[in-house]
């Protein structure tokens, strides 16, 4: 592990114990557990059903976005997927997203750029799903969200990134042979620019204005669609008197923002605190908010944890044999 690996787990170690201290610190969480200890067994399987479904979507979407370079099965990309979410369960940093394209690497047989790439352009389109699921949620339930300022920053500057990344690459789209013959053109390190923006032109060729590229922006929506159901019906079940639609999706969005931050494998900590900041916009109590943020994280981590270490144990089994 090089020095600035070290420093960014380190960093993520530091924050996952602040913020489990701060929890445990000012929430009582024995009210928590109750809570959850009172749940039917039928919902955290459903719960997790609906996670895993999302997962043979993904794969999907991932198909549609790399059909250019080669046709993949779905069997192929879904096992990198899966694999890649396990790994960020073990691995800081979100070190699943290396683990994933170095698994596909070497199962499909294909350069590491072509895996880099694709998996980068995946995660833009994932950050502008949220930010449309976000803009939904603002738009359709009326409240004072933005009267708050650390919201209303994370609105702002998500608006400012994503939909700037995505005219920066529709531009460059627009503009390939312009931007190509000019940097072509010149010596030295230019060379290496011509070549990443090759390999990202060449990872983005599914965006066009035909039934590939619909496909690929509705499935992105789909997929956190049916990952926000999780927790609206979370928030069903523990919340009875509040709104499960806005608590569950409101929730999805801080949350998976939020994680961006460096935290411990598997987000521990970050994951509750990211929670229960984003109920106390709607002044749900803290209690609450930690039980709905336990049965979450435990229905992603556990099913998708399990999954991925059957995957890896397989691949590892059959290679040796």
């Amino acid at each position: 592990m090089d020095f600035k690996k070290l420093v960014v787990f380190l960093l993520g170690i530091l924050i996952s114990i602040a913020s489990i201290y701060l929890i445990v610190k000012n929430i009582d969480v024995s009210s928590s557990i109750k809570t959850l200890n009172k749940t039917p067994l039928v919902v955290p399987i459903l719960l997790m059903g609906i996670y895993l479904l999302g997962f043979w979507l993904r794969a999907f979407r991932w198909k549609l976005m790399i059909n250019h370079y080669q046709q993949f099965s779905i069997n192929q990309l879904l096992q990198a997927v899966v694999v890649g979410y396990a790994g960020n369960n073990f691995l800081p940093a979100r070190g699943g997203e290396l683990l994933r394209m170095e698994f596909f690497s070497r199962t499909a047989k294909i350069p590491r750029t072509v895996s880099l790439t694709s998996v980068l352009a995946e995660k833009i389109f994932d950050g502008l799903s949220l930010l449309f699921i976000l803009i939904v949620v603002v738009t359709a339930f009326p409240s004072s969200l933005l009267e708050v300022t650390w919201f209303k920053t994370l609105f702002y500057s998500a608006n400012l990134i994503f939909i700037g990344v995505l005219f920066g690459l529709v531009l460059l789209k627009l503009l390939e042979q312009r931007v190509m013959t000019f940097i072509s053109s010149k010596p030295g390190i230019w060379q290496k620019i011509a070549t990443l923006i090759g390999d990202i032109l060449h990872a983005i060729d599914f965006v066009k204005p035909n039934l590939n590229g619909l496909l690929v922006l509705l499935s992105g929506i789909s997929i956190w669609v049916i990952e926000g159901s999780m927790f609206a019906l979370g928030a069903y079940f523990l919340l009875p008197d509040a709104n499960p639609f806005m608590v569950g999706y409101l929730t999805l969005v801080v949350v998976n923002f939020g994680i961006l931050i460096p935290s411990s494998p598997g987000y521990v900590g970050v994951f509750q605190g990211m929670t229960i900041l984003a109920f106390s916009l709607l002044q749900i109590p803290e209690e609450q908010a930690l039980g709905h943020a336990i049965l979450i994280h435990a229905c992603q981590f556990i099913p998708i944890t399990l999954w991925g270490t059957v995957i890896i144990t397989k691949k590892a089994i059959k290679l040796k044999f």
